[in-house]
């Protein structure tokens, strides 16, 4: 017959059993699907990071950041079990925006990959596309008009146009997107300059959300973009204190001018931004 002491240990053993089903079921209802459409513009740094979870659960990632906060970032949102990546975009090569992809694909299969092919020399830069190359991912140089469909949402490519640009500074070749679920609108601008701008903005419709240029540099965000786009709200991803003095505040005096309100990741931390494809909610510091 079991004494009291080991009846003691028996019901503990039982308590931490429950507890761990407790857990596991809180994570699992956590990460369920919520048929909603959910964007999240990471805090990185100086550098960019945004993710697409579309409402079927697909996985869109675009840009990685300067280094390995990108992984924490996916970890947060992203189911443990899940470690696959539908769409990767670089936006452009410099390495605010290219360095943490090196760590997202040790970490994540990634079905298909999209830039501009555009000649850089740097070795961050160099290693990423042989990395990707190795691995036989399926790549596609991102020009104006190509589509990303899955289920109601829609990714399209607004920037570059069809001839491959090239430019000395590669922010000149950004690729900026137009993220459509349902009614809703998220323009993603990698760091293009004011110079792209003239190129696409005529075409935009107006946009609930834009990703706020080159991280609020006074190079981007042209008046031609506002008044076309008209943005109920703006997100400068961003470094505190960073040594570029992003954003600026001539930048930030165009969107106040323009009604949008502004959201940074040195202040506000990771954004999210939830939508049903009609309304939408954010959630920040």
């Amino acid at each position: 017959m079991p004494n009291i002491v080991d009846r003691h240990n028996w019901f503990k053993w039982i308590l931490l059993g429950l507890l761990i089903i407790n857990i596991g079921l809180g994570v699992v209802l956590y990460f369920r699907p919520d048929d909603l459409e959910h964007i999240y513009f990471f805090d990185v740094g100086q550098g960019d990071a945004s993710l697409i979870k579309t409402s079927e659960n697909r996985y869109i990632l675009i840009d990685g950041g300067p280094d390995e906060r990108i992984i924490p970032a996916l970890d947060s949102v992203m189911p443990m079990w899940h470690r696959q990546l539908d769409l990767v975009i670089l936006t452009h090569p410099h390495s605010d925006h290219a360095t943490g992809l090196l760590k997202v694909l040790d970490r994540y299969q990634v079905k298909e990959f999209w830039y501009t092919g555009t000649t850089y020399d740097s070795e961050t830069y160099k290693t990423l596309v042989a990395k990707i190359t190795a691995s036989k991912i399926p790549i596609q140089l991102a020009n104006q008009g190509d589509n990303y469909l899955t289920g109601n949402t829609h990714l399209r490519v607004v920037f570059p146009p069809n001839e491959q640009p090239t430019a000395n500074d590669p922010n000149e070749t950004s690729v900026v997107s137009l993220l459509q679920y349902q009614n809703f609108e998220v323009l993603f601008t990698g760091d293009a300059s004011v110079g792209n701008e003239t190129s696409y903005a005529t075409q935009l419709p107006d946009v609930d959300v834009i990703k706020v240029p080159h991280h609020g540099s006074k190079t981007a965000s042209s008046q031609l973009l506002l008044s076309q786009s008209r943005p109920e709200i703006g997100v400068i991803s961003v470094g505190a204190q960073n040594s570029f003095g992003h954003p600026s505040p001539e930048t930030l005096a165009r969107y106040e001018s323009a009604g949008t309100k502004l959201y940074r990741t040195d202040t506000n931390r990771t954004i999210e931004i939830i939508t049903d494809g009609q309304r939408y909610r954010i959630r920040a510091s």
